[in-house]
């Protein structure tokens, strides 16, 4: 016979269970409604004026890419405004030029900046994912005159594109949706601008370092996560290995948290402990030569068309092959990849690989005439 205690137990664990379907089917009553009542408009490019990104949840490299997009809209005589959260604001001051920018913190406050501005066209570039219900909620707060998405099925998007272009750039999306409004460009570039305070802040670096007529290699080893890392014994080996180019010099550069934790013993090796994310960057257009892991330098490089040594982890974000979607994307940059293929939005872990081939590549750079 069931004792108290555990009959209690199981009527706890029923109810939670009831309350957490109840939950769902509330979910899926409220997404459903808010599809039902949408009238879709049509798409007429030539009316708009105002338009909006939706770039939550979105990370520094994502935005770097996406000022192709914004530049090319706004050189088209459209007024351009982002959504963003707190985190990434600040590249709205000034780095990559918008309109405006549009804080998301909860949709109240995201209905008291949109009040008065009036938004003609609103363009999520994501297909469905687990974030797709907030993207909703966000375009069914703002009610633009039309929005624009990838794969969706919800009625708040107006115009759903179906794109299974995953095996090319993410770009491509980015071209799709200017062909669709009838908006010109040439080649894809990204765009920003540096404060002069970040090249001061370099330049003293090398002065200060005596760091003339020799080559220049910036090396960043920190992804967005571990598994994207190089752990610190991989770290202190191309140190090792980069010790015998005493014509080059070495420059290490990330997060002063990770950087305090590398053991430089080498003279023509430097640790870059710069003040902030824009003096790497200035460090990048300056150097000779750009290594990196998968994260937004990469895309840094991209921009100055630095020569480029990158590695990547073969992720798989979704339908997205992260080693294509993602890549440097430009004719100056060469992949490596690690070697499990596990195919997981994890990837590999890239502290696991040998340094064989990234040694051959630097070795192959440094011997060229640059």
């Amino acid at each position: 016979m069931m004792s108290l205690k555990r009959l209690l137990d199981k009527l706890k664990h029923l109810n939670r269970q009831r309350n957490l379907k109840t939950k769902i089917l509330k979910k899926k009553i409220y997404f459903s409604y808010i599809s039902l009542i949408k009238i879709r408009s049509s798409l007429v490019p030539a009316k708009y004026k105002n338009i909006t990104i939706l770039m939550t949840d979105l990370g520094i490299g994502d935005v770097i890419v996406a000022s192709f997009l914004i530049k090319s809209l706004r050189d088209s005589s459209f007024n351009v405004s982002v959504i963003v959260e707190e985190r990434i604001a600040y590249l709205f001051d000034g780095f990559i030029d918008v309109d405006k920018k549009i804080l998301f913190g909860d949709l109240d406050l995201l209905k008291k900046q949109v009040k008065d501005n009036r938004i003609d066209l609103l363009i999520d570039l994501m297909d469905i994912n687990d974030l797709t219900e907030k993207r909703i909620q966000i375009i069914h707060t703002i009610k633009p005159k039309h929005t624009i998405g990838f794969n969706q099925k919800n009625h708040v998007y107006d115009t759903s594109i179906k794109y299974k272009k995953y095996h090319d750039h993410f770009t491509s999306r980015m071209t799709t949706i200017l062909n669709l409004l009838n908006v010109k460009f040439n080649d894809v570039k990204y765009y920003f601008n540096l404060p002069p305070s970040a090249y001061d802040e370099v330049n003293n670096f090398l002065f200060e370092h005596k760091i003339n007529n020799k080559k220049i290699i910036a090396f960043n080893p920190f992804g967005s996560f571990s598994e994207k890392s190089f752990s610190y014994q991989q770290i202190n080996n191309i140190i090792n290995f980069m010790s015998k180019y005493e014509d080059s010099v070495l420059i290490i550069i990330g997060e002063k948290n990770k950087l305090s934790l590398i053991n430089n013993v080498h003279k023509n090796v430097f640790i870059g402990n710069f003040s902030s994310f824009f003096a790497s960057i200035a460090l990048v257009e300056l150097c000779d030569l750009l290594i990196s892991v998968d994260t937004s330098i990469v895309h840094v490089g991209n921009a100055f068309n630095k020569k480029l040594i990158s590695i990547y982890s073969n992720m798989q974000i979704g339908e997205f092959d992260s080693n294509i979607a993602w890549a440097p994307n430009y004719g100056n940059a060469k992949q490596i990849f690690t070697k499990e293929y596990k195919r997981t939005s994890i990837g590999d872990d890239i502290s696991k690989m040998e340094l064989d081939e990234l040694f051959k590549e630097i070795e192959q750079d440094i011997a060229l005439k640059y």
